[in-house]
């Protein structure tokens, strides 16, 4: 390889490690440490653990349709070893993108007859949508680290099945991977398919064939032993939903760009990507399907089978449905495919239609990835505001009446009782940080009870209607450059503030936008409490931004008096 080559590889592979970085960053910078919806339910496993009484049926048993053994025995493991740190778990899932990453790098060397800097340039284009912020619910939601492993198992299930090793070496490995994608994520069961279908391409015996599928009806009937899915498969509105969602659910990943139409153009490219894998396939049948080819083509069938199964168990929420962030990491596996098996049958038959053809699908693609970046660096934002004002709430729901803001900001259904369950399992285990508030007093982060600057906001007005009394003003967090995640707003006097409510309302404020970084969105805050949360007589009320990443407080200049 000569030197100016080496150099291109360099750069090459360099580039191919900057959408890695570039979501390590997304987490670092807008995860929030706090349990979120489905996070909570961990808990009470931990609560079991702690007592001993975790039983193998509390690992296995389905979650909205899935078996998350694997998963599960993931966030015990976070529990004990990183005190639930949730954005642990979100870089976990990073982790495993990454493995993901290299499994396929080593597909494209071994698949694709190509050099080492044309094999980067291919993998630099695959990362590129493994790692995209389309993504954003997944990479900032350690629970959705399940779908993340199920992309893993099946690329190694792949690599295992094909690799040039002894067959009892190549079966294990492969039904390794099946078992843990299957007790990973519901389309893991996919897996299963796939490696018999390796199989059949490979030429392997009849005998070697019809023993995978003999495992392969076992593992299901396990799968579905005990297993009560009625909820998931409830009818659809319109028959018509059924196709719209499987189509938009695979062209979701490059169509995140609002419209008035959302649904048109993710059901335009998925319909695309469809006929063109179909046709693929059907070109590649016709020549006979070769190895190279077949690898590319099987990995394709993981997302279009989980297409149908997300098509007939969610439909019924209606087809704009898929285009849920959650959907993207498995259907972005439908394009990996296609880049696969387009480098792979260029390679094998080149020519000038075929790469000119290549580059404009690669630019077309790459394109709408930045047309989709706009749509989910807004998620980020509005992901971050919401959970850091959960986490508020959290840290002062032992002190005052939060449960409102932690119910809808983090997403809790369960009853009060349960509620307390997750909380003094919390408590007892040192699972938040900062730690719940054992007092309401508050003290200024900076020592300066009675600030007059305004670096970090204003309270700015108090109305009183009848026995409800509305606040309001702006609040800034200069040390972080962003909106306080809420104020809390307390009673007293002089140097001693008891916090007694916080505020549930978030305002655009585009007269202060002057913040560095900032162009007034969020900057707005606004409180509502009834009179019965103050004492008798005039009473002092003050508001103080909070950070929610440290739990420290800043009282914002102005205060009014409110008789009762």
């Amino acid at each position: 390889m000569s030197s100016s080559r080496k150099h291109f590889g360099a750069i090459l592979f360099f580039l191919a490690l900057v959408p890695i970085v570039f979501i390590g960053f997304i987490i670092n910078k807008y995860g929030v440490n706090v349990p979120y919806a489905d996070e909570w339910t961990n808990l009470l496993r931990v609560e079991k653990w702690d007592a001993g009484r975790l039983t193998f049926d509390d690992l296995i048993r389905p979650h909205n349709g899935h078996r998350i053994f694997v998963p599960r025995l993931i966030f015990l493991a976070f529990a004990e070893m990183a005190h639930g740190n949730v954005r642990g778990e979100m870089f976990f899932s990073l982790f495993v993108g990454v493995l993901t990453s290299v499994g396929l790098l080593y597909l494209l060397r071994r698949a694709v007859r190509a050099n080492w800097p044309q094999i980067l340039a291919f993998w630099a284009l695959i990362n590129v949508l493994l790692f995209s912020p389309v993504q954003a619910e997944n990479w900032l939601w350690g629970f959705q680290l399940q779908i993340f492993l199920s992309n893993l198992c099946v690329v190694g299930a792949v690599i295992a099945v094909t690799a040039n090793f002894r067959v009892a070496i190549r079966v294990a490995l492969a039904a390794f991977f099946a078992v843990a994608g299957t007790l990973s994520f519901g389309n893991g069961l996919l897996i299963w398919p796939i490696v018999a279908l390796l199989m059949i391409v490979r030429g392997e015996t009849r005998r070697r064939i019809l023993i995978w599928a003999g495992v392969t009806l076992v593992v299901f009937c396990g799968y579905f032993f005990t297993y009560h899915g009625k909820d998931l498969t409830r009818a659809v509105a319109h028959w018509w939903d059924y196709p719209l969602f499987f189509v938009a659910f695979l062209g979701a990943p490059l169509s995140q760009i609002s419209n008035p139409n959302p649904m048109m153009l993710p059901v335009v490219v998925g319909a695309i990507l469809c006929a063109v894998y179909f046709g693929l396939l059907i070109s590649s049948l016709r020549r006979g399907l070769g190895e190279r080819d077949g690898v590319w083509l099987a990995l394709g069938v993981y997302p279009i089978g989980g297409a149908l199964l997300a098509a007939a168990t969610r439909a019924h929420f209606g087809a704009q449905r898929a285009l849920d962030s959650r959907y993207t990491t498995i259907a972005n596996m439908l394009l990996v495919s296609l880049i696969g098996l387009a480098a792979s049958l260029y390679f094998e038959h080149p020519s000038t239609k075929r790469k000119l053809t290549g580059l404009l699908a690669a630019g077309l693609g790459l394109v709408l990835c930045a047309f989709n970046f706009f749509v989910a660096f807004h998620y980020l934002e509005v992901n971050r505001a919401v959970r850091s004002h959960g986490k508020v709430a959290l840290q002062f729901s032992k002190v005052l009446d939060a449960d409102k803001i932690l119910r809808s900001t983090l997403f809790l259904n369960e009853d009060s009782e349960v509620l307390q369950r997750y909380l003094a399992t919390l408590d007892r285990r040192q699972l938040t940080y900062p730690p719940r508030r054992e007092t309401a007093v508050l003290h200024d982060g900076e020592n300066k009870v009675r600030r007059a600057t305004q670096e970090y906001g204003v309270f700015e007005n108090l109305k009183r209607e009848n026995d409800v009394i509305v606040t309001s003003g702006w609040s800034y967090l200069p040390a972080k450059s962003r909106p306080a995640a809420c104020v809390v707003l307390a009673c007293g006097h002089d140097e001693t503030w008891t916090a007694f409510a916080l505020s549930d309302q978030r305002e655009d404020r585009p007269d202060v936008a002057n913040r560095p970084k900032s162009d007034g969105r969020d900057l707005g805050w606004r409180g509502t409490f009834s009179l019965g949360r103050l004492p008798p007589g005039t009473t002092e009320i003050s508001a103080w931004a909070v950070d929610a990443d440290t739990g420290e407080t800043f009282r914002l200049p102005g205060s009014f008096t409110v008789d009762k």
